[in-house]
Protein backbone atom coordinates (compact mmCIF):
# COMPACT_ATOMS: atom_id res chain seq x y z
CA UNK A 1 0.00 0.00 0.00
CA UNK A 2 2.96 2.57 0.71
CA UNK A 3 3.73 2.31 -3.25
CA UNK A 4 7.32 0.82 -2.65
CA UNK A 5 7.62 -1.01 -5.65
CA UNK A 6 6.95 2.15 -7.44
CA UNK A 7 9.50 4.58 -5.39
CA UNK A 8 7.25 6.40 -3.68
CA UNK A 9 6.55 7.87 -0.31
CA UNK A 10 2.87 8.44 0.32
CA UNK A 11 1.57 10.07 3.11
CA UNK A 12 -0.03 8.31 5.58
CA UNK A 13 -3.90 9.12 5.54
CA UNK A 14 -3.62 9.06 1.84
CA UNK A 15 -2.57 5.21 2.56
CA UNK A 16 -5.32 5.13 5.33
CA UNK A 17 -8.26 6.65 2.34
CA UNK A 18 -6.63 3.96 -0.18
CA UNK A 19 -6.88 1.14 1.68
CA UNK A 20 -10.22 1.71 3.12
CA UNK A 21 -11.80 2.81 -0.20
CA UNK A 22 -10.01 -0.16 -2.07
CA UNK A 23 -12.00 -2.60 0.27
CA UNK A 24 -14.42 -2.03 -2.77
CA UNK A 25 -12.08 -3.92 -4.83
CA UNK A 26 -11.82 -6.67 -2.65
CA UNK A 27 -15.93 -6.44 -2.46
CA UNK A 28 -15.78 -6.38 -6.17
CA UNK A 29 -13.73 -9.73 -6.40
CA UNK A 30 -14.79 -11.19 -3.31
CA UNK A 31 -18.81 -11.00 -4.75
CA UNK A 32 -18.00 -12.28 -8.34
CA UNK A 33 -15.65 -14.99 -7.55
CA UNK A 34 -17.54 -16.51 -4.09
CA UNK A 35 -20.08 -18.47 -6.61
CA UNK A 36 -17.29 -20.59 -7.34
CA UNK A 37 -17.27 -22.02 -3.90
CA UNK A 38 -20.71 -21.65 -3.83
CA UNK A 39 -23.19 -22.87 -6.48
CA UNK A 40 -22.11 -26.76 -6.10
CA UNK A 41 -23.94 -26.27 -2.38
CA UNK A 42 -26.42 -23.72 -3.42
CA UNK A 43 -27.61 -26.38 -6.81
CA UNK A 44 -27.96 -29.26 -4.20
CA UNK A 45 -29.94 -27.28 -1.73
CA UNK A 46 -32.37 -25.83 -3.99
CA UNK A 47 -32.05 -28.38 -6.90
CA UNK A 48 -31.00 -26.52 -9.92
CA UNK A 49 -31.58 -27.12 -13.70
CA UNK A 50 -28.32 -26.44 -15.86
CA UNK A 51 -30.66 -22.97 -16.92
CA UNK A 52 -31.02 -21.69 -13.05
CA UNK A 53 -27.46 -22.65 -12.59
CA UNK A 54 -26.36 -20.25 -15.50
CA UNK A 55 -28.78 -17.96 -14.44
CA UNK A 56 -27.36 -17.81 -10.92
CA UNK A 57 -24.05 -17.15 -11.69
CA UNK A 58 -25.20 -14.38 -15.12
CA UNK A 59 -27.58 -12.42 -13.79
CA UNK A 60 -24.70 -10.78 -11.64
CA UNK A 61 -23.23 -9.20 -14.77
CA UNK A 62 -26.25 -9.10 -16.24
CA UNK A 63 -27.54 -6.23 -13.40
CA UNK A 64 -23.75 -5.07 -13.24
CA UNK A 65 -24.30 -4.35 -17.12
CA UNK A 66 -27.52 -1.91 -16.37
CA UNK A 67 -25.80 -0.14 -12.73
CA UNK A 68 -22.79 0.68 -14.99
CA UNK A 69 -25.38 2.54 -17.18
CA UNK A 70 -26.25 4.44 -14.10
CA UNK A 71 -23.58 4.14 -11.59
CA UNK A 72 -21.95 7.74 -13.03
CA UNK A 73 -24.74 9.52 -12.75
CA UNK A 74 -25.26 8.34 -9.19
CA UNK A 75 -21.46 9.26 -8.54
CA UNK A 76 -22.09 13.07 -9.93
CA UNK A 77 -25.44 13.33 -7.99
CA UNK A 78 -24.36 12.07 -4.35
CA UNK A 79 -20.72 12.40 -4.70
CA UNK A 80 -17.86 9.77 -4.06
CA UNK A 81 -17.88 9.10 -0.41
CA UNK A 82 -21.64 8.69 -0.55
CA UNK A 83 -21.86 6.67 -3.58
CA UNK A 84 -19.23 4.21 -1.50
CA UNK A 85 -21.73 4.52 1.43
CA UNK A 86 -24.56 3.56 -0.88
CA UNK A 87 -22.64 0.63 -2.42
CA UNK A 88 -21.90 -0.81 1.25
CA UNK A 89 -25.73 -0.61 2.03
CA UNK A 90 -25.71 -2.30 -1.33
CA UNK A 91 -23.70 -5.24 -0.24
CA UNK A 92 -24.83 -5.86 3.14
CA UNK A 93 -29.07 -5.51 2.00
CA UNK A 94 -27.29 -8.18 -0.71
CA UNK A 95 -25.94 -10.78 1.54
CA UNK A 96 -28.64 -10.45 3.89
CA UNK A 97 -31.09 -11.30 1.10
CA UNK A 98 -28.48 -14.70 -0.06
CA UNK A 99 -27.75 -15.65 3.57
CA UNK A 100 -31.25 -16.01 4.28
CA UNK A 101 -32.61 -17.16 0.95
CA UNK A 102 -35.34 -19.73 1.56
CA UNK A 103 -35.77 -20.04 -1.99
CA UNK A 104 -34.40 -19.76 -5.86
CA UNK A 105 -36.37 -16.54 -6.24
CA UNK A 106 -35.07 -14.36 -3.23
CA UNK A 107 -30.99 -15.93 -4.14
CA UNK A 108 -31.91 -14.68 -7.34
CA UNK A 109 -33.17 -11.08 -6.40
CA UNK A 110 -30.02 -11.22 -3.96
CA UNK A 111 -27.43 -11.70 -6.65
CA UNK A 112 -29.16 -8.60 -8.93
CA UNK A 113 -28.71 -6.82 -5.79
CA UNK A 114 -25.35 -7.75 -5.62
CA UNK A 115 -24.81 -7.03 -9.12
CA UNK A 116 -25.63 -3.77 -8.86
CA UNK A 117 -23.44 -3.01 -6.34
CA UNK A 118 -20.18 -4.15 -7.56
CA UNK A 119 -21.18 -2.10 -11.06
CA UNK A 120 -21.16 0.92 -8.80
CA UNK A 121 -18.19 0.22 -6.69
CA UNK A 122 -16.26 -0.15 -9.73
CA UNK A 123 -17.00 3.72 -10.84
CA UNK A 124 -17.10 5.11 -7.00
CA UNK A 125 -14.03 3.36 -5.80
CA UNK A 126 -11.67 4.61 -8.50
CA UNK A 127 -13.51 7.77 -9.19
CA UNK A 128 -12.49 8.49 -4.82
CA UNK A 129 -9.32 7.04 -5.71
CA UNK A 130 -8.39 9.14 -8.48
CA UNK A 131 -9.73 12.57 -6.49
CA UNK A 132 -7.82 11.95 -3.34
CA UNK A 133 -4.71 11.15 -4.82
CA UNK A 134 -1.75 13.98 -5.67
CA UNK A 135 -0.54 13.48 -9.29
CA UNK A 136 2.48 12.32 -8.62
CA UNK A 137 0.93 9.16 -6.46
CA UNK A 138 -2.63 8.70 -8.77
CA UNK A 139 -0.90 5.60 -10.77
CA UNK A 140 0.15 3.87 -7.91
CA UNK A 141 -2.73 4.34 -5.65
CA UNK A 142 -5.18 3.78 -8.30
CA UNK A 143 -3.56 0.30 -8.79
CA UNK A 144 -3.69 -0.77 -5.49
CA UNK A 145 -7.72 -1.00 -6.39
CA UNK A 146 -7.31 -3.57 -9.23
CA UNK A 147 -5.02 -5.65 -6.97
CA UNK A 148 -7.69 -5.74 -4.70
CA UNK A 149 -10.16 -7.06 -6.90
CA UNK A 150 -7.68 -10.22 -7.54
CA UNK A 151 -7.55 -10.47 -4.04
CA UNK A 152 -11.12 -10.66 -3.27
CA UNK A 153 -11.17 -13.60 -5.65
CA UNK A 154 -8.45 -14.92 -3.76
CA UNK A 155 -10.16 -14.55 -0.38
CA UNK A 156 -13.77 -16.02 -2.03
CA UNK A 157 -11.68 -19.45 -3.34
CA UNK A 158 -10.50 -19.63 0.14
CA UNK A 159 -14.03 -19.07 2.04
CA UNK A 160 -15.23 -21.54 -0.42
CA UNK A 161 -12.60 -24.56 0.11
CA UNK A 162 -13.02 -23.37 4.42
CA UNK A 163 -16.74 -24.28 4.54
CA UNK A 164 -17.09 -26.29 1.77
CA UNK A 165 -18.32 -29.61 3.72
CA UNK A 166 -20.24 -27.05 6.23
CA UNK A 167 -24.17 -27.67 6.43
CA UNK A 168 -25.52 -24.82 3.97
CA UNK A 169 -21.88 -23.05 4.44
CA UNK A 170 -22.87 -21.46 1.20
CA UNK A 171 -24.80 -18.98 3.34
CA UNK A 172 -21.86 -18.02 5.24
CA UNK A 173 -19.76 -17.09 2.09
CA UNK A 174 -22.20 -14.55 1.16
CA UNK A 175 -22.31 -13.34 4.71
CA UNK A 176 -18.54 -12.53 4.43
CA UNK A 177 -19.43 -9.85 1.83
CA UNK A 178 -22.26 -7.93 4.26
CA UNK A 179 -19.13 -8.02 7.00
CA UNK A 180 -16.76 -6.45 4.27
CA UNK A 181 -19.38 -3.72 3.53
CA UNK A 182 -19.79 -3.23 7.36
CA UNK A 183 -16.11 -2.42 7.68
CA UNK A 184 -15.76 -0.25 4.44
CA UNK A 185 -18.73 1.85 5.57
CA UNK A 186 -17.46 2.53 9.24
CA UNK A 187 -13.91 3.23 7.57
CA UNK A 188 -15.48 5.11 4.81
CA UNK A 189 -17.21 7.62 7.27
CA UNK A 190 -13.82 8.90 8.95
CA UNK A 191 -12.56 9.93 5.19
CA UNK A 192 -13.32 13.13 3.65
CA UNK A 193 -15.54 13.55 0.59
CA UNK A 194 -13.50 13.99 -2.81
CA UNK A 195 -12.32 17.36 -3.39
CA UNK A 196 -12.59 17.55 -6.71
CA UNK A 197 -16.31 16.83 -6.48
CA UNK A 198 -16.63 19.24 -3.62
CA UNK A 199 -14.64 21.73 -5.48
CA UNK A 200 -17.23 20.84 -8.78
CA UNK A 201 -20.17 21.42 -6.68
CA UNK A 202 -18.85 25.01 -5.67
CA UNK A 203 -18.05 23.83 -1.63
CA UNK A 204 -14.77 25.48 -2.38
CA UNK A 205 -14.26 25.62 1.47
CA UNK A 206 -14.94 22.25 1.93
CA UNK A 207 -12.93 21.39 -0.78
CA UNK A 208 -9.89 23.32 0.97
CA UNK A 209 -10.34 20.98 4.08
CA UNK A 210 -10.83 17.75 2.66
CA UNK A 211 -7.35 18.48 0.52
CA UNK A 212 -5.78 19.75 4.19
CA UNK A 213 -6.64 16.63 5.53
CA UNK A 214 -5.65 14.18 3.01
CA UNK A 215 -2.23 16.01 2.29
CA UNK A 216 -1.41 17.43 6.43
CA UNK A 217 -1.16 21.17 4.25
CA UNK A 218 -2.75 23.13 2.27
CA UNK A 219 -1.75 22.86 -1.29
CA UNK A 220 -2.62 24.50 -4.68
CA UNK A 221 -5.44 23.16 -5.80
CA UNK A 222 -4.65 21.89 -9.25
CA UNK A 223 -2.07 19.45 -8.12
CA UNK A 224 -5.22 17.51 -7.21
CA UNK A 225 -8.04 19.01 -9.85
CA UNK A 226 -6.46 18.71 -12.92
CA UNK A 227 -5.38 15.03 -13.06
CA UNK A 228 -9.12 13.89 -12.97
CA UNK A 229 -10.13 15.48 -16.29
CA UNK A 230 -7.75 12.52 -17.58
CA UNK A 231 -9.44 9.70 -15.38
CA UNK A 232 -13.08 10.48 -16.86
CA UNK A 233 -14.38 12.35 -13.48
CA UNK A 234 -14.00 15.42 -14.71
CA UNK A 235 -15.80 15.01 -17.64
CA UNK A 236 -18.66 13.93 -15.77
CA UNK A 237 -18.97 16.73 -13.73
CA UNK A 238 -18.39 19.37 -16.50
CA UNK A 239 -21.02 17.13 -18.25
CA UNK A 240 -23.16 17.78 -15.41
CA UNK A 241 -22.69 21.34 -14.98
CA UNK A 242 -23.33 22.50 -18.92
CA UNK A 243 -26.22 20.13 -18.87
CA UNK A 244 -24.68 18.23 -21.98
CA UNK A 245 -26.15 15.09 -21.28
CA UNK A 246 -28.44 14.62 -24.65
CA UNK A 247 -31.33 13.01 -22.57
CA UNK A 248 -31.35 15.72 -19.96
CA UNK A 249 -30.17 18.43 -22.30
CA UNK A 250 -33.53 17.38 -24.36
CA UNK A 251 -35.76 17.05 -21.43
CA UNK A 252 -35.34 20.49 -19.92
CA UNK A 253 -35.56 21.71 -23.67
CA UNK A 254 -38.42 20.22 -23.59
CA UNK A 255 -40.12 21.06 -20.91
CA UNK A 256 -39.01 24.63 -21.35
CA UNK A 257 -40.60 24.64 -24.51
CA UNK A 258 -43.72 23.09 -23.65
CA UNK A 259 -44.32 26.24 -20.94
CA UNK A 260 -44.04 28.68 -23.69
CA UNK A 261 -46.15 26.67 -26.39
CA UNK A 262 -49.05 26.67 -24.08
CA UNK A 263 -48.79 30.88 -22.94
CA UNK A 264 -48.27 31.52 -27.06
CA UNK A 265 -50.38 31.81 -30.15
CA UNK A 266 -50.38 28.61 -32.45
CA UNK A 267 -48.50 29.96 -35.03
CA UNK A 268 -45.68 30.67 -32.40
CA UNK A 269 -45.71 27.14 -30.58
CA UNK A 270 -45.11 26.16 -34.09
CA UNK A 271 -41.87 27.48 -34.30
CA UNK A 272 -41.03 26.80 -31.04
CA UNK A 273 -41.43 22.84 -32.16
CA UNK A 274 -39.53 23.72 -35.26
CA UNK A 275 -36.49 24.78 -33.55
CA UNK A 276 -36.50 21.97 -30.76
CA UNK A 277 -36.40 19.77 -33.70
CA UNK A 278 -33.80 21.20 -35.58
CA UNK A 279 -31.61 21.65 -32.05
CA UNK A 280 -32.12 17.73 -31.47
CA UNK A 281 -31.59 16.89 -34.79
CA UNK A 282 -27.92 19.51 -34.89
CA UNK A 283 -27.07 17.45 -31.21
CA UNK A 284 -27.98 13.79 -32.58
CA UNK A 285 -25.84 14.89 -36.08
CA UNK A 286 -23.01 16.33 -33.96
CA UNK A 287 -22.69 13.39 -31.77
CA UNK A 288 -22.49 11.22 -35.25
CA UNK A 289 -19.66 13.06 -36.26
CA UNK A 290 -18.19 12.97 -32.92
CA UNK A 291 -18.27 8.74 -33.16
CA UNK A 292 -17.19 9.04 -36.91
CA UNK A 293 -14.04 11.04 -36.10
CA UNK A 294 -13.10 8.19 -33.57
CA UNK A 295 -14.33 5.69 -35.29
CA UNK A 296 -11.07 3.23 -35.09
CA UNK A 297 -10.60 3.73 -30.86
CA UNK A 298 -14.73 2.75 -30.59
CA UNK A 299 -14.32 -0.34 -32.68
CA UNK A 300 -11.04 -0.63 -30.46
CA UNK A 301 -12.65 0.36 -26.68
CA UNK A 302 -15.83 -2.42 -28.41
CA UNK A 303 -13.59 -5.70 -29.00
CA UNK A 304 -11.23 -5.31 -25.87
CA UNK A 305 -14.46 -5.26 -24.13
CA UNK A 306 -16.12 -8.14 -25.84
CA UNK A 307 -12.85 -10.56 -25.92
CA UNK A 308 -11.71 -10.24 -22.68
CA UNK A 309 -14.91 -12.25 -21.77
CA UNK A 310 -15.22 -14.24 -24.93
CA UNK A 311 -11.99 -15.63 -24.44
CA UNK A 312 -13.38 -17.64 -21.70
CA UNK A 313 -11.98 -16.47 -18.22
CA UNK A 314 -14.73 -15.67 -16.83
CA UNK A 315 -15.88 -19.02 -17.07
CA UNK A 316 -12.91 -20.69 -15.75
CA UNK A 317 -13.41 -18.40 -12.91
CA UNK A 318 -17.04 -19.11 -12.04
CA UNK A 319 -17.42 -22.70 -12.86
CA UNK A 320 -13.93 -24.26 -11.81
CA UNK A 321 -15.16 -26.56 -8.73
CA UNK A 322 -17.57 -28.05 -11.39
CA UNK A 323 -15.09 -28.74 -14.55
CA UNK A 324 -13.28 -30.33 -11.77
CA UNK A 325 -15.55 -32.18 -9.53
CA UNK A 326 -14.04 -35.64 -10.54
CA UNK A 327 -11.24 -34.27 -7.95
CA UNK A 328 -13.17 -34.96 -4.79
CA UNK A 329 -12.02 -33.03 -1.87
CA UNK A 330 -9.03 -31.69 -3.67
CA UNK A 331 -11.53 -29.53 -6.20
CA UNK A 332 -11.52 -26.43 -3.69
CA UNK A 333 -8.10 -26.32 -3.62
CA UNK A 334 -7.57 -25.88 -7.17
CA UNK A 335 -9.70 -22.59 -6.41
CA UNK A 336 -7.08 -21.66 -3.99
CA UNK A 337 -4.40 -22.21 -6.66
CA UNK A 338 -6.44 -19.81 -9.16
CA UNK A 339 -7.20 -16.95 -7.18
CA UNK A 340 -2.87 -16.52 -5.87
CA UNK A 341 -2.33 -16.86 -9.57
CA UNK A 342 -4.76 -14.13 -10.27
CA UNK A 343 -3.56 -11.79 -7.33
CA UNK A 344 0.50 -12.38 -7.76
CA UNK A 345 0.41 -11.89 -11.48
CA UNK A 346 -1.79 -8.60 -11.27
CA UNK A 347 0.17 -7.32 -8.61
CA UNK A 348 3.38 -8.46 -10.71
CA UNK A 349 1.74 -6.34 -13.93
CA UNK A 350 0.65 -3.00 -12.31
CA UNK A 351 4.49 -3.28 -11.21
CA UNK A 352 5.83 -3.49 -14.49
CA UNK A 353 2.83 -1.79 -16.91
CA UNK A 354 5.55 1.29 -17.27
CA UNK A 355 8.67 -1.00 -18.20
CA UNK A 356 7.06 -3.61 -20.69
CA UNK A 357 4.28 -1.93 -22.90
CA UNK A 358 0.59 -1.94 -22.72
CA UNK A 359 0.97 -3.86 -26.44
CA UNK A 360 3.99 -6.50 -25.50
CA UNK A 361 1.92 -7.37 -22.18
CA UNK A 362 -1.56 -7.41 -24.09
CA UNK A 363 -0.14 -9.66 -26.86
CA UNK A 364 2.14 -12.08 -24.39
CA UNK A 365 -1.01 -12.43 -22.01
CA UNK A 366 -3.26 -14.11 -24.73
CA UNK A 367 -0.73 -15.70 -26.27
CA UNK A 368 -0.70 -17.80 -22.53
CA UNK A 369 -4.39 -18.03 -22.50
CA UNK A 370 -4.56 -19.68 -26.21
CA UNK A 371 -1.95 -22.57 -24.48
CA UNK A 372 -3.68 -22.76 -21.56
CA UNK A 373 -7.33 -23.67 -23.48
CA UNK A 374 -5.97 -26.07 -25.52
CA UNK A 375 -4.38 -27.91 -22.65
CA UNK A 376 -7.79 -27.38 -20.84
CA UNK A 377 -9.19 -28.94 -24.16
CA UNK A 378 -6.39 -31.49 -24.91
CA UNK A 379 -7.37 -32.40 -20.89
CA UNK A 380 -10.57 -33.42 -21.58
CA UNK A 381 -9.87 -34.98 -24.89
CA UNK A 382 -7.77 -37.51 -23.05
CA UNK A 383 -10.09 -37.65 -19.70
CA UNK A 384 -13.58 -36.84 -20.17
CA UNK A 385 -13.27 -35.12 -16.46
CA UNK A 386 -16.49 -34.00 -16.09
CA UNK A 387 -17.87 -37.17 -17.43
CA UNK A 388 -16.26 -39.23 -15.74
CA UNK A 389 -13.53 -41.67 -16.40
CA UNK A 390 -10.90 -39.25 -15.41
CA UNK A 391 -7.02 -40.00 -15.10
CA UNK A 392 -4.39 -38.34 -13.25
CA UNK A 393 -2.70 -37.34 -16.46
CA UNK A 394 -6.16 -35.63 -17.66
CA UNK A 395 -6.39 -33.71 -14.19
CA UNK A 396 -2.76 -32.85 -14.48
CA UNK A 397 -2.89 -31.20 -17.87
CA UNK A 398 -6.09 -29.50 -17.41
CA UNK A 399 -5.09 -27.72 -13.78
CA UNK A 400 -2.00 -26.64 -15.45
CA UNK A 401 -4.13 -25.52 -18.31
CA UNK A 402 -6.54 -23.37 -15.88
CA UNK A 403 -4.01 -21.72 -14.19
CA UNK A 404 -2.18 -20.62 -17.26
CA UNK A 405 -5.00 -19.15 -19.03
CA UNK A 406 -5.64 -17.34 -15.39
CA UNK A 407 -1.93 -16.36 -15.78
CA UNK A 408 -2.57 -14.47 -18.79
CA UNK A 409 -5.73 -13.20 -18.51
CA UNK A 410 -4.01 -11.41 -15.24
CA UNK A 411 -1.08 -10.50 -17.56
CA UNK A 412 -3.27 -8.83 -20.00
CA UNK A 413 -6.97 -7.84 -20.16
CA UNK A 414 -7.82 -8.29 -16.75
CA UNK A 415 -4.94 -5.12 -15.68
CA UNK A 416 -5.02 -3.54 -19.18
CA UNK A 417 -8.31 -3.12 -20.69
CA UNK A 418 -9.01 -0.24 -18.84
CA UNK A 419 -5.68 1.41 -19.18
CA UNK A 420 -5.74 1.15 -22.60
CA UNK A 421 -9.37 2.19 -23.67
CA UNK A 422 -8.93 5.22 -21.40
CA UNK A 423 -5.81 6.26 -23.27
CA UNK A 424 -7.20 5.87 -27.08
CA UNK A 425 -9.99 8.70 -26.37
CA UNK A 426 -9.36 12.22 -25.51
CA UNK A 427 -10.48 13.87 -22.63
CA UNK A 428 -13.65 15.05 -24.72
CA UNK A 429 -15.23 11.42 -24.96
CA UNK A 430 -13.32 9.57 -22.37
CA UNK A 431 -16.18 9.40 -19.72
CA UNK A 432 -18.64 8.55 -22.25
CA UNK A 433 -16.58 5.47 -23.66
CA UNK A 434 -15.60 4.18 -20.83
CA UNK A 435 -18.74 4.11 -19.36
CA UNK A 436 -19.82 1.76 -22.85
CA UNK A 437 -17.06 -0.26 -22.85
CA UNK A 438 -18.14 -1.22 -18.99
CA UNK A 439 -21.72 -1.50 -20.09
CA UNK A 440 -20.95 -3.90 -23.18
CA UNK A 441 -17.94 -5.99 -20.80
CA UNK A 442 -20.62 -6.88 -18.09
CA UNK A 443 -23.30 -7.87 -21.02
CA UNK A 444 -20.49 -10.04 -22.71
CA UNK A 445 -19.69 -11.49 -19.34
CA UNK A 446 -23.30 -12.22 -18.78
CA UNK A 447 -23.84 -14.11 -21.91
CA UNK A 448 -20.47 -16.18 -21.66
CA UNK A 449 -21.67 -17.46 -18.11
CA UNK A 450 -25.03 -17.98 -18.81
CA UNK A 451 -24.49 -20.37 -21.76
CA UNK A 452 -21.46 -22.21 -20.45
CA UNK A 453 -23.61 -25.31 -19.14
CA UNK A 454 -25.80 -25.64 -21.65
CA UNK A 455 -23.19 -25.03 -24.28
CA UNK A 456 -21.11 -28.30 -22.40
CA UNK A 457 -24.02 -30.36 -22.86
CA UNK A 458 -24.43 -29.73 -26.26
CA UNK A 459 -20.56 -30.12 -27.66
CA UNK A 460 -18.46 -30.84 -24.88
CA UNK A 461 -16.68 -29.35 -22.58
CA UNK A 462 -13.34 -30.43 -25.15
CA UNK A 463 -14.86 -28.55 -27.72
CA UNK A 464 -15.64 -25.11 -25.85
CA UNK A 465 -12.64 -24.67 -24.79
CA UNK A 466 -11.12 -25.30 -28.09
CA UNK A 467 -13.75 -23.19 -28.88
CA UNK A 468 -12.60 -20.16 -26.74
CA UNK A 469 -8.34 -20.87 -27.63
CA UNK A 470 -9.42 -20.37 -31.52
CA UNK A 471 -11.46 -17.07 -30.72
CA UNK A 472 -8.51 -15.77 -28.26
CA UNK A 473 -6.10 -16.94 -31.12
CA UNK A 474 -7.99 -14.61 -33.92
CA UNK A 475 -8.55 -11.88 -31.07
CA UNK A 476 -4.67 -11.93 -31.03
CA UNK A 477 -4.27 -11.84 -34.64
CA UNK A 478 -6.80 -8.39 -34.82
CA UNK A 479 -4.41 -7.16 -31.83
CA UNK A 480 -1.11 -7.48 -33.84
CA UNK A 481 -2.50 -5.59 -36.62
CA UNK A 482 -4.84 -3.36 -34.98
CA UNK A 483 -3.68 -1.75 -31.79
CA UNK A 484 -0.68 -0.04 -30.98
CA UNK A 485 1.62 1.23 -28.04
CA UNK A 486 -0.38 3.51 -26.50
CA UNK A 487 2.04 4.29 -23.30
CA UNK A 488 3.20 7.69 -22.79
CA UNK A 489 1.42 9.13 -25.56
CA UNK A 490 -1.06 11.89 -25.99
CA UNK A 491 -4.38 11.03 -27.32
CA UNK A 492 -3.36 12.51 -30.65
CA UNK A 493 -0.11 10.85 -30.95
CA UNK A 494 -2.29 7.60 -30.22
CA UNK A 495 -4.71 8.22 -33.37
CA UNK A 496 -2.23 9.06 -35.72
CA UNK A 497 -0.12 5.65 -34.71
CA UNK A 498 -3.52 4.04 -34.63
CA UNK A 499 -3.72 5.56 -38.72
CA UNK A 500 -0.80 3.59 -39.42
CA UNK A 501 -1.89 0.24 -37.92
CA UNK A 502 -2.30 -2.27 -40.82
CA UNK A 503 -6.28 -2.67 -40.61
CA UNK A 504 -7.04 0.93 -40.27
CA UNK A 505 -4.37 1.69 -42.89
CA UNK A 506 -6.47 -0.93 -44.75
CA UNK A 507 -9.74 0.96 -44.32
CA UNK A 508 -8.59 4.01 -45.35
CA UNK A 509 -6.63 2.95 -48.20
CA UNK A 510 -10.07 1.51 -49.58
CA UNK A 511 -11.69 4.48 -49.18
CA UNK A 512 -9.71 6.37 -51.11
CA UNK A 513 -9.40 3.13 -53.93
CA UNK A 514 -13.32 3.24 -54.18
CA UNK A 515 -12.74 7.13 -55.08
CA UNK A 516 -14.43 8.42 -51.94
CA UNK A 517 -13.29 11.12 -49.73
CA UNK A 518 -12.02 10.20 -46.36
CA UNK A 519 -14.25 10.50 -43.58
CA UNK A 520 -12.27 13.10 -41.60
CA UNK A 521 -11.63 15.04 -44.37
CA UNK A 522 -15.27 14.63 -45.53
CA UNK A 523 -15.68 16.01 -41.97
CA UNK A 524 -13.82 18.92 -42.12
CA UNK A 525 -14.42 19.82 -45.26
CA UNK A 526 -17.67 21.52 -44.38
CA UNK A 527 -17.59 24.29 -42.39
CA UNK A 528 -20.65 24.27 -39.97
CA UNK A 529 -20.06 20.46 -39.62
CA UNK A 530 -16.26 21.56 -38.63
CA UNK A 531 -17.72 23.90 -36.30
CA UNK A 532 -20.28 21.51 -34.62
CA UNK A 533 -18.20 18.93 -34.11
CA UNK A 534 -15.91 21.38 -32.49
CA UNK A 535 -18.69 22.57 -29.66
CA UNK A 536 -20.31 19.31 -29.49
CA UNK A 537 -16.36 17.69 -28.78
CA UNK A 538 -16.20 20.45 -26.34
CA UNK A 539 -19.77 20.49 -24.46
CA UNK A 540 -19.03 16.35 -24.03
CA UNK A 541 -16.44 16.87 -21.07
Amino acid sequence: ASGSCWGLSIPLFVMKATAVASLGGVLFGYDAGIIAGALPEVTQDFSLSNQEEEWAVGILYLSAGFGAALGGVLCDALGRKSAILLTDIIFVLAAILLCSAPNVAQFMVGRVVVGFGISLSAIADVSYLHEIAPQKWRGAIVSVNEACISLGFLIAFAFGVIWDHTPHGWRYMFGVSGLLGIAQFIGMLAMPESPVWLSQKGKQEESREALRQINGRIIPSEEILSAPSEAQTNNKSEESKHSTNLDTTNLVIIEDAQDAITSHTPQEARTYETSILRMLGDKCNSFFHVIVQYRYQCCIALFLSMIAHFCGQVSVLSYAPLIFSQLDDSKFSITIWIGAVKFLTTVVVICSIEYRGRRYLLLSGMFVIVIGQFLVAFAFSIGNAIEGDTTDSAMICGFIGILVVVLGFSMSFGPLNWVVISEIFPDSIRGRALGASTVMTYLCASLVTSTFLSMEKAIGARNIFFLYGLITLGALVVVMIAIPETGRKSPEEIDEVIRQMWLWNKFQRREIVDGNEPVDKALQSSPAQSNSLQVHDAELT
